[in-house]
């Protein structure tokens, strides 16, 4: 279940054979009952509804929150795609 999400973009250019790229990141943090694995998993899936091309994921902060017996896994995972344009 993703309970909440930054934004954070940013933009790179680079090269693959001879044509130039874009690339956007977004920053996202999401949460899981069940494990780290889950809530990365949510905040792709959730991402790739509004964003295509996605082609990398990086975890930047992983906590745990822990309510008495139950344990909630929080994450914070940079996701970059290819920017679409135009020839």
């Amino acid at each position: 279940m993703l309970k909440s999400s930054q934004v954070f973009i940013c933009a790179s250019i680079f090269w693959l054979g001879d044509s130039m790229h874009i690339s956007k990141t977004v920053e996202i943090t999401a949460s899981s009952e069940k494990g780290f694995e889950d809530a990365l998993s949510e905040a792709i899936k959730v991402a790739s509804k509004s964003v295509r091309n996605i082609y990398r994921a990086e975890v930047t902060k992983m906590e745990v929150d822990i309510e008495g017996k139950k344990m909630v896994y929080k994450l914070t995972a940079k996701i970059s795609f290819k920017v679409e344009h135009k020839k």
